[in-house]
Protein backbone atom coordinates (compact mmCIF):
# COMPACT_ATOMS: atom_id res chain seq x y z
CA UNK A 1 0.00 0.00 0.00
CA UNK A 2 1.22 3.62 -1.08
CA UNK A 3 1.63 5.65 1.90
CA UNK A 4 0.00 9.61 1.18
CA UNK A 5 1.53 12.56 2.26
CA UNK A 6 -0.10 15.43 3.11
CA UNK A 7 0.89 18.97 2.75
CA UNK A 8 0.04 21.84 6.00
CA UNK A 9 -1.49 24.78 4.39
CA UNK A 10 -2.47 26.43 7.35
CA UNK A 11 -1.51 29.76 8.35
CA UNK A 12 1.02 29.82 10.72
CA UNK A 13 3.17 33.36 12.33
CA UNK A 14 5.94 33.95 11.37
CA UNK A 15 9.29 34.01 13.71
CA UNK A 16 11.31 37.49 14.09
CA UNK A 17 13.88 36.18 12.63
CA UNK A 18 11.96 34.32 9.59
CA UNK A 19 10.82 37.85 9.48
CA UNK A 20 13.84 39.41 9.35
CA UNK A 21 15.72 37.04 6.85
CA UNK A 22 12.60 37.78 4.46
CA UNK A 23 12.97 41.42 4.45
CA UNK A 24 16.74 41.43 3.92
CA UNK A 25 16.26 39.00 0.92
CA UNK A 26 13.42 41.32 -0.07
CA UNK A 27 15.13 44.42 -0.32
CA UNK A 28 18.37 42.74 -1.98
CA UNK A 29 16.08 41.65 -4.44
CA UNK A 30 14.64 44.74 -5.09
CA UNK A 31 17.85 46.91 -5.20
CA UNK A 32 18.83 44.58 -7.71
CA UNK A 33 15.94 44.29 -9.51
CA UNK A 34 16.09 48.14 -9.58
CA UNK A 35 19.84 48.30 -10.71
CA UNK A 36 19.01 46.14 -13.95
CA UNK A 37 16.07 47.92 -14.76
CA UNK A 38 18.23 51.81 -14.89
CA UNK A 39 20.67 49.53 -16.32
CA UNK A 40 18.78 48.45 -19.14
CA UNK A 41 17.19 51.91 -19.47
CA UNK A 42 20.35 53.39 -20.08
CA UNK A 43 21.68 51.37 -22.61
CA UNK A 44 18.60 52.05 -24.51
CA UNK A 45 18.96 55.28 -24.14
CA UNK A 46 22.62 55.52 -25.04
CA UNK A 47 21.41 53.15 -27.99
CA UNK A 48 18.97 56.24 -29.03
CA UNK A 49 21.18 59.46 -28.35
CA UNK A 50 23.69 57.61 -30.36
CA UNK A 51 22.00 57.73 -33.20
CA UNK A 52 21.69 61.84 -33.21
CA UNK A 53 24.27 63.57 -36.27
CA UNK A 54 25.81 66.57 -34.37
CA UNK A 55 28.06 68.63 -35.98
CA UNK A 56 31.75 66.97 -36.47
CA UNK A 57 34.05 67.97 -33.37
CA UNK A 58 30.99 69.25 -31.13
CA UNK A 59 29.56 66.23 -29.78
CA UNK A 60 28.45 65.79 -26.44
CA UNK A 61 30.06 63.28 -24.10
CA UNK A 62 26.72 60.87 -23.92
CA UNK A 63 28.57 58.47 -21.38
CA UNK A 64 28.71 61.36 -18.65
CA UNK A 65 25.42 62.64 -19.27
CA UNK A 66 22.81 61.18 -16.71
CA UNK A 67 19.38 59.34 -17.94
CA UNK A 68 17.76 62.70 -17.61
CA UNK A 69 19.62 65.21 -19.91
CA UNK A 70 19.77 62.09 -22.39
CA UNK A 71 15.99 61.91 -22.29
CA UNK A 72 15.67 65.61 -23.11
CA UNK A 73 18.36 65.19 -25.85
CA UNK A 74 16.69 62.28 -27.70
CA UNK A 75 13.14 64.79 -26.66
CA UNK A 76 14.47 67.48 -28.07
CA UNK A 77 15.89 65.85 -31.11
CA UNK A 78 12.78 64.42 -32.22
CA UNK A 79 10.41 68.08 -31.51
CA UNK A 80 12.73 69.97 -33.90
CA UNK A 81 12.69 67.15 -36.73
CA UNK A 82 9.17 67.25 -37.28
Amino acid sequence: MNKQIFLDFRKRELTKEEVETLNDELSDYFQQREKRIYASKRKKLLEQASKISFVPGHEPNLDQMDNERLENLIKLTETTSK
